[in-house]
Order: structure tokens, then C-alpha cells, then sequence
């Protein structure tokens, strides 16, 4: 049995998958839509800006990456992907 909690606490997982020789296409975040749709409908596509910074005793570089973030959201807003 579950406890429920008068004020329940806010829940969140934050994940960035990299994939290392993979070949992008530009079908999969709709492929992965259709898996989810019905549980969440509302689709928010976002800019996004990121820095990446290397440091090390030889190199030290840094550069900005911009690109597309999906989210994919429950109709009330409670959750997204």
C-alpha cells in the first residue's frame, strides 16, 4: 500500500542520453511519440543552449551547443517526458 501525503513531495528525473557512432534520424523523437501519445498528448518543442568546458593539465577549451529539446507533457501538466 502506497502513502499518500498530505502535501506529496515534487518528483523529477533529469536524463541526457549521448550515443557514441549512432546515426541520428530525424524520425525517432516521433517514433518514440507514438509509444507514449496516449499518456502524454501535448508535445513543446524548446531552444535550447548548453556550454561544454574541458579542462585539463594540456587543454583547455570550451564552446557553446545549441540545439532542440522535445517535451512531452500529461494533459493537466503534472508530468512530462
Amino acid at each position: 500500500m502506497r502513502k499518500k501525503y498530505k502535501n506529496p513531495p515534487v518528483v523529477e528525473a533529469l536524463c541526457e542520453f549521448f550515443f557514441s557512432g549512432s546515426k541520428w534520424d530525424s524520425t525517432i523523437p516521433g517514433m518514440f511519440f507514438d509509444k507514449i501519445k496516449q499518456d502524454y498528448p501535448i508535445k513543446k518543442e524548446l531552444d535550447q543552449i548548453g556550454v561544454e568546458v574541458s579542462i585539463s593539465s594540456e587543454v583547455q577549451k570550451s564552446h557553446v551547443m545549441r540545439g532542440k529539446r522535445i517535451q512531452f507533457l500529461k494533459p493537466d501538466g503534472s508530468q512530462l517526458l
